[in-house]
């Protein structure tokens, strides 16, 4: 079941032209070029449509107050500045997206638990992505406005939806190993392996943060600044459907951000543990690899990082409901004004 859903996901993946197969040199060059081609196509498309976004407007929208298309715009940049550094990402550091990808396609470790609530999340995504296209749409007659809202509402924001599912996978892969390895520390008396097994998790961890730090930081501010677009839509808004589809949004970007925190703070929980585990052995067993071992892990802390900025933990939801209240009091104040 495992190795399907991988399978699946990189198929996905690929589809949305976010990073390119693992699996090079066992298919044709043909098919490596084609998805080249494809991700400098879609880039290309990305930032031609970034300005058209804002300069595209239908008739109600430019009604609105200019806080409120302020905001909007913002959200929207956010999300084409993630979609476009994701474009970079699958083509500059296509070799070590493969490397990471590999530890999900050939030891992914997935909870009925996990892909459970996962689904939930996208199948919430989905619904309110066809709701609010649906609502877009019907409101006016203007193609150009209706293209731009299914390429912004629709495709780019499950790009992120598929990008952010892999980074889950890939935080789920770490922790469960990270589990196994303590769970085997208290049973075994040699270190040695151990040592071994910890550097290439920490390894793990900080390849990572390399590769999506910045990815971490971005999906962090857009969902801020989307959830910030939908709450200001709801509080100027009268009907029922709207506010219903924008508040079901908010919903979905808050258990989105929820787990990715509980995902983070539970790897530097197990993380902690090891060093907790060493120092227990040394109390028992005075023996010079088990100091070294508690160094190590005492010295190599992992933790998930958006670029250097703040930690992906329990921390950052406090971090980003104080940020969304501030905003929205300042945006709702001005809109009265």
């Amino acid at each position: 079941m495992a190795s399907n859903c991988a399978s699946l996901i990189v198929s996905g993946l690929n589809i949305f032209f976010i990073l390119l197969p693992s699996t090079k040199g066992t298919l044709p060059k043909s098919h490596f070029l084609v998805q080249k081609v494809s991700c400098w196509s879609f880039l290309l498309i990305t930032v031609v449509m970034a300005p058209l976004t804002i300069l595209i407007k239908d008739d109600i929208f430019c009604k609105v107050p200019l806080i409120h298309r302020v905001v909007y715009d913002c959200s929207v940049m956010v999300l084409f500045a993630t979609n476009i550094y994701l474009s970079f990402l699958s083509i500059y550091k296509m070799k070590e997206l493969a490397k990471l990808l590999q530890h999900i396609s050939k030891n992914i470790y997935m909870s009925t638990d996990f892909l459970m609530h996962f689904s939930i999340f996208v199948l919430l995504h989905l619904v309110n992505t066809l709701l609010i296209l649906c609502n877009q749409l019907q409101r006016t007659q203007d193609l150009r406005y209706q293209l731009t809202t299914i390429f912004v509402d629709g495709y780019l924001t499950f790009r992120l939806i598929l990008a952010l599912f892999m980074i889950f996978l890939m935080l789920s892969d770490i922790r469960k190993k990270w589990q196994n390895l303590n769970g085997n520390l208290t049973k075994q008396e040699t270190v040695q392996k151990f040592q071994y097994h910890h550097n290439q998790l920490c390894d793990y961890v900080m390849h990572l943060n390399v590769l999506f730090g910045m990815v971490f930081l971005l999906i962090i501010f857009y969902f801020i600044t989307a959830s910030l677009r939908h709450a200001v839509f709801v509080s100027v808004s009268t009907q029922t459907s709207v506010t219903t589809v924008r508040c079901l949004w908010i919903v979905s970007y808050t258990l989105q951000i929820a787990y990715l925190a509980n995902a983070g703070e539970k790897i530097t929980s197990e993380a902690q543990c090891t060093v907790a585990i060493c120092y227990k052995r040394l109390s028992k067993v005075r023996h010079e690899k088990w100091v070294w071992l508690a160094q190590q892990a005492y010295m190599r802390t992992p933790k998930i990082s958006a670029a250097g900025f703040f930690n992906v933990d329990n921390s950052m939801i406090l971090f980003m409901a104080t940020t969304f209240l501030t905003y929205f009091i300042v945006v709702v104040q001005l809109l009265v004004k």
